[in-house]
């Protein structure tokens, strides 16, 4: 899989992920063992306790947030790191020729796969084998550079209109420039 932030972390399992507030959790337990030693004592510092009971209170809230946000993107797509984002641009721009364009260019990252999904407009003219060809050394090529990357394309006419009927799905358009 692409070796992104995103989905290396959706590959580790959840378990290990939540173990890494461990130091924390022991570093909070010795500070109310001694909390409760000075009470134990029966010192006047009541308001020590109060301290420590707030401070207790509010990490248990921010790791128990923490853990909760970082579960939740497991379950949720997001789009590629935006440096991959534009490696696959790069890619795409220099592995075809200058009468191609892309729209629809879509990126994410579900679990542990990752997908780019992408419309090639190309001269209406060209064979259907030929458009087909050059879009397959472009998947080849992209699936070189991240592997196990699930790539979907679709071959468009640059001339029909109807091509562009389904531009609202552009995620981020890659145009050619002129």
């Amino acid at each position: 899989m692409l070796k992104s932030a995103p989905a290396a972390k959706a590959q580790m399992p959840l378990r290990a992920r939540s173990t890494r507030h461990i130091p924390l959790v022991v570093f909070w337990q010795i500070i109310i063992v001694i909390a409760l030693a000075l009470a134990a004592l029966q010192q006047p510092w009541s308001w020590v306790l109060a301290g420590v009971a707030l401070l207790v209170g509010l990490n248990i809230l921010w790791t128990g947030w923490k853990l909760l946000a970082e579960s939740s993107r497991g379950l949720l797509d997001e789009a590629l790191p935006e440096e991959d984002r534009r490696r696959i641009a790069t890619i795409m721009e220099r592995s075809v020729g200058e009468e191609v364009e892309f729209h629809a260019v879509r990126t994410r990252v579900s679990g542990a796969r990752s997908f780019l999904e992408f419309h090639m407009l190309v001269p209406g003219k060209w064979s259907v084998q030929y458009g087909h060809d050059l879009m397959e050394d472009l998947v080849d090529e992209l699936v070189a550079e991240f592997p196990g990357l699930q790539v979907i394309g679709h071959l468009e006419p640059i001339e029909d209109p109807r091509s562009y009927a389904d531009i609202e799905l552009d995620a981020e358009r890659t145009p050619r420039s002129t």
